[in-house]
């Protein structure tokens, strides 16, 4: 039987209702947590006086505290020895070694926030100083960040120390007699602790190693 095709209906399936947004279970938004994770800070730690300008008058000006005591019971990496550090330098064999550096509080806090040397932002791609950057340093002191192998130096005294890894490519002898290595202010370190040795005073100026 011949059926006129405007008669005709295509047959369409009947679909369950769509269910609304009032019906839809609550999910919470995904966020970043790349975005939103906190800093890595190292351990820290503050020295106190022991020693006074003024005996016993802890009101007069601080001249010693007791940051031997954190070295002795090893709560902080202590540096690689300078002679260890100068045959890997030589060496051209790239390794890790430990160095301190002393610093501002502002200085330390940048060094750890962007991982480099000089509180700037890290490149990886820096190289060490030349002969002549070396001799500037050592003549005239603060144009490079410049760490020590000595952990007896004093001149961290008053200041902050900084506790730093440090890939040897990007180091350079610095002034010997305070065993000190210096590199572009850029290169990539890796805070390990942080010394707050002001005992509540304004931070001093820093030698060479600085």
């Amino acid at each position: 039987m011949y059926t006129s095709r405007r008669f005709t209906k295509r047959y369409t399936p009947s679909l369950p209702p769509v269910a609304t947004t009032s019906a839809m279970p609550s999910i919470a938004p995904m966020r970043s947590t790349a975005a939103v994770a906190p800093i890595a800070r190292s351990p820290r730690y503050i020295t106190q006086a022991i020693e006074w300008m003024v005996d016993d008058d802890p009101t007069s000006e601080p001249i010693e505290d007791d940051f031997d005591s954190i070295v002795s019971e090893q709560k902080i990496p202590v540096p690689t020895p300078d002679s260890d550090v100068q045959k890997i330098v030589s060496s051209g064999v790239n390794q890790q070694v430990t160095l301190w550096r002393g610093v501002k509080g502002f200085s330390a806090a940048e060094m750890e926030r962007l991982g480099s040397a000089g509180g700037v932002p890290a490149d990886p791609t820096v190289v060490s100083p030349g002969v002549g950057a070396a001799r500037h340093q050592v003549a005239h002191g603060r144009s490079l960040p410049e760490f020590t192998s000595d952990k007896h130096a004093g001149w961290s005294f008053g200041n902050w120390l900084v506790v730093a890894r440090v890939e040897t490519r990007y180091l350079a002898r610095g002034s010997k007699a305070e065993q000190g290595w210096i590199c572009d202010p850029a290169a990539p370190i890796t805070v390990l602790a942080l010394v707050d040795r002001t005992m509540g005073q304004e931070a001093r100026l820093t030698g060479n190693a600085s």
